[in-house]
């Protein structure tokens, strides 16, 4: 599950110096579905905003993943008093938690590289290593090449809290690090391959459960769906980022009938795989096809 603010930027009135309206959203990644919704008041920040969204939600037996504006203590507790595991981005809002965590687990990488590398020469002189030893960092590493793009993530895991301050942050007992390496494919006018230099990030997280490498690039992973699958739908298809209405509550009420709509064609299996171009296409053309979900297909299954 996954927790964003998104930016309804044509609903700011900037004529009387308004600010930009922001909602809070709850995405379930494994079904699709957004299942919350709340609007920040124009004094406060997502931070407020957080913890007001939770108090709605069953969380119980959840794992939530939210960008670095929730990595709260509040947030923290609220989370695992609602029966939920959390997965938190950090940044510099955090800045002794985030020294902490990236100078532990940049020293445990060295570690492991170095003892890899006298594991390699000993294996290329003939010893037999008997007792593997017992790393407790956990690496994964996927590869992609598409959109004239390559992509290569490599994630750590370190099972380990001794590094943090357990006055300040007791609820956390595994930490994270993300490494993306991107590099644009770019072609000369006769189509050669131009060489470019990838650029690097570095994410760090901490978490409230232990996992392995692949499980922790499950939710790191995940949580950009919101983005990909949820906010960009909505702007791309909805005109959501386009919309001016601001009086009263019609901003998050247009908005609210924009995720019930797009929750609906995510319930539907007769238009499953399809694009959202050709749903709304579709049920333009087939209005009962609309009222078949409504009222008979999605009761039935729900």
């Amino acid at each position: 599950m996954s927790i964003d603010g998104k930016a309804v930027r044509a609903a700011c009135d900037k004529v009387h110096g308004g600010k930009v309206p922001i909602l809070i959203n709850t995405y379930v990644v494994d079904m699709g579905l957004c299942i919350g919704q709340i609007r920040i008041d124009d004094k406060t920040n997502e931070i407020k905003g957080i913890p007001e969204m939770l108090e709605w939600l069953d969380l119980g037996g959840a794992v939530v993943s939210i960008d670095a504006i929730g990595c709260q203590k509040e947030i923290a507790e609220l989370l695992i008093q609602k029966g939920a595991d959390f997965v938190l981005q950090l940044k510099e809002n955090q800045p002794t938690l985030l020294d902490d965590v990236s100078l532990e687990m940049q020293t445990r990488i060295n570690e492991k590289a170095a003892y890899d590398e006298r594991e390699k020469k000993l294996k290329g002189k003939g010893f037999k290593i008997e007792a593997p030893k017992n790393e407790p960092i956990d690496v994964f590493e996927t590869f992609e090449c598409d959109h004239s793009r390559i992509e290569r993530r490599t994630y750590y895991v370190l099972n380990d809290n001794s590094c943090i301050n357990p006055e300040e942050w007791a609820l956390i007992k595994s930490m994270g690090l993300v490494i993306r390496e991107r590099l644009a494919i770019q072609r000369d006018s006769e189509g050669e391959i131009i060489e470019g230099n990838p650029s690097v990030e570095h994410a760090f997280y901490v978490m409230s459960k232990t996992m392995n490498a692949e499980e922790f690039a499950s939710y790191a992973r995940g949580h950009w769906k919101i983005e990909n699958s949820l906010h960009w739908v909505l702007d791309d298809f909805f005109r959501e980022d386009r919309c001016t209405a601001r009086a009263g509550g019609s901003t998050e009420n247009l908005a609210l009938m924009r995720k019930i709509v797009f929750n609906l064609t995510k319930l539907d299996e007769n238009v499953k795989g399809k694009s959202m171009k050709w749903k709304q296409g579709y049920y333009r053309s087939h209005p009962a096809a609309v009222l078949d979900l409504i009222f008979r297909e999605i009761p039935s299954k729900y």
